[in-house]
């Protein structure tokens, strides 16, 4: 969650999940080469081989909504092999325009495990999660929460009274409109999107200056993400799992004052294709 006052929470304890099998060794970021996401457009046209033409595809219809999960395989530690992608894109875009601040990509994989899991594993094609990931409202409900009221309409948080936290790595819609970025260029910055949020997330960390190799600057840089110490060590732990393939131990993740978010089901589209039996979107 990004907003210091937002970290005195309910407490909830971390689950690490030890049945997911190790991936092959982490690639270092100098060698590594992010593929794009998978193509969501249709084939390319087919020939007739008794006319030699060429015969068009039907049309798409842009009313058909349906989900087309990520297939990009999984990453160390069975981290989603596209937030993995973001993560690494996020670190290179921030490092390529901040160079002082060496962003390392297992910092945000570590916000996004300690966050929400990596956003459940659940992702589309193009990285937007399937089912909107929110914390509590932000109402002053629960003891030692603050009260944050509406700031985006119920845009991204579907909440039109109070703000609370979105997405896989948890901003807060006020955070958003401040520090949101569009990480994989489809012209909208949307915090339910994981690679608009891993680009969000480093730029918030960047801003507090000094490199992330600093202990002193990269503690200060997440607790300005989340004000609290255990947060910090959680990250650290998952980070450092991250970067040597191997799960934190339980005594390296204090527990985190705070409930945890919640996923909304993904809404059935208007209309789908004819004959569509698959899943709704979200």
């Amino acid at each position: 969650m990004t907003v210091g006052a937002i970290t005195v929470l309910a407490a909830v304890g971390l689950t690490i999940d030890t049945s997911r099998p190790a991936a092959p060794d982490i690639t270092p970021l100098a060698e590594y080469s992010p593929e794009p996401p998978p193509a969501t457009t249709p084939p390319p046209p087919t020939t007739d081989p008794t006319t030699s033409e060429q015969i068009p595809e039907p049309p798409v219809d842009p009313g058909a909504a349906h989900i087309e999960p990520a297939t990009i395989p999984d990453g160390p530690l069975g981290i989603p092999g596209i937030a993995l992608d973001a993560y690494h894109r996020a670190t290179e875009r921030l490092n390529a325009e901040r160079p002082a601040c060496e962003m390392d990509w297992t910092v945000l994989a570590g916000i996004g495990q300690v966050e929400s899991n990596q956003g459940r594993g659940l992702f589309d094609v193009r990285g937007n999660t399937i089912g909107r990931i929110v914390g509590p409202r932000l109402d002053g409900s629960l003891p030692g929460t603050a009260v944050i009221t509406d700031t985006d309409g119920g845009r991204f948080d579907g909440d039109p009274d109070f703000d609370r936290a979105v997405g896989p790595v948890q901003f807060i819609p006020s955070t958003w409109a401040t520090l949101g970025r569009d990480g994989n260029d489809d012209g909208v910055a949307d915090p339910n999107n994981i690679y608009d949020g891993a680009l969000s997330a480093a730029t918030l960390l960047c801003n507090q200056g000094g490199s992330m190799a600093d202990p002193a600057a990269r503690t200060r840089a997440i607790l300005a993400y989340n004000n609290s110490l255990a947060y910090v060590a959680n990250v650290n732990a998952w980070a450092h799992g991250y970067a040597v393939n191997a799960f934190p131990l339980p005594s390296d993740l204090p527990e985190i004052h705070r409930p945890e978010p919640t996923v909304e089901p993904p809404r059935p589209p208007e209309r789908c294709p004819e004959g569509w039996e698959g899943e709704p979107t979200a």
